[in-house]
């Protein structure tokens, strides 16, 4: 079955290009999200989160299946995706986990944390982005390279396009696009980042970063990486890690999927709720104040037991 659940339900296809639906001898399902790429980005996030709820032993089942079946589901669904991107981003997630639980440390995170500023930085000060290529030719095949160069190119234009306005960006209306001598738009855009530039300028590239990375680095300063191999901290580990590679995609795509932004909110909240709950906790172990009544019939008291020039010496002390 070809992904036709959006039309025969909506009447239309969210993607236009439909041989983009095609992979590997079949087809890649798009349900009801405007691509196939997002549903497979999809999958690999609550892929991901399972898998790493099972590593730890933070649930073994869910009414009452085991976890471990539900995982091998997970999985068999991510692959049944043929999205080969979302299946890379998903090893190298499990490896990021796997790695800050070994070593104790966040270090693997805030690694992968620095890919996509270092490719965005790279690629506006001149990098052509060839090796990239021949990475992909290497690791996967021809077609998924000529995919990856055909981006790039793109990405020339529209950084060129766009380093003409690089503070705050040329705005909306397709004004950062490139057009021919007859007006024709000939720029395609596939990554966020470069989405971003080209409209919001310096100012708001940094912005979004920002706004997706934050969020995991605040739950590395509220609890360090020698504590991210704890049960009760998984969820929160592989929401930081899912936001994390939410970012790497959005060099390569725009699909901008809200599942981001809501990770973003969530680890948000919690560092708030960590740091409230620590203010209450310094405040509790700290010796009780007298109260300003108690003081005040102390003073009385005392005074009641002094002679009368001590006593007035004492009120007018106090």
């Amino acid at each position: 079955m070809s992904p036709q659940l959006h039309a025969s339900v909506y009447g239309f296809q969210p993607h236009e290009s439909f041989l983009q639906s095609v992979r590997f001898g079949g087809y890649r399902p798009s349900v009801f999200m405007n691509h196939g790429l997002a549903v497979g980005l999809f999958m690999t996030t609550g892929t991901l989160i399972a898998l790493w709820i099972w590593r730890t032993g933070a649930r073994k089942d869910l009414w009452g299946v085991p976890i471990g079946w539900l995982c091998a589901a997970l999985v068999m669904t991510a692959l049944l995706c043929k999205s080969t991107g979302a299946l890379a981003l998903l090893v190298l997630g499990f490896a990021v986990l796997e790695g800050a639980r070994r070593l104790r440390s966040s270090i693997p995170l805030l690694i992968v944390l620095l890919l996509p500023p270092a490719y965005c930085v790279a690629r506006t000060a001149g990098w052509s982005g060839r090796p990239l290529v021949s990475l992909v030719s290497k690791l996967v095949n021809e077609e998924r390279a000529e995919s990856v160069e055909f981006r790039i190119v793109n990405e020339d234009l529209l950084i060129a396009k766009a380093l003409h306005r690089p503070e705050l960006g040329w705005a909306r209306w397709g004004r950062s696009r490139v057009y021919d001598e007859s007006g024709k738009d000939i720029s395609i855009i596939d990554g966020l980042w470069i989405l971003t530039l080209g409209t919001s300028g310096l100012v708001g590239l940094i912005s979004l970063g920002v706004a997706l990375a934050l969020p995991a680095l605040l739950l590395m300063a509220v609890f360090p990486g020698r504590h991210w191999g704890d049960w009760r901290l998984a969820p929160a580990t592989a929401l930081a890690v899912v936001g994390t590679l939410g970012m790497i995609d959005d060099v390569f795509n725009s699909l901008l999927t809200p599942i981001f932004p809501a990770i973003a909110g969530s680890l948000g909240g919690l560092y708030l709720t960590v740091l409230a709950a620590r203010r209450v906790s310094q405040r509790s172990s700290r010796p009780a104040a007298m109260e300003p009544a108690a003081a005040s019939s102390t003073v009385k008291s005392s005074a009641g037991c002094q002679s009368p020039r001590l006593r007035r010496a004492t009120i007018q002390k106090g």
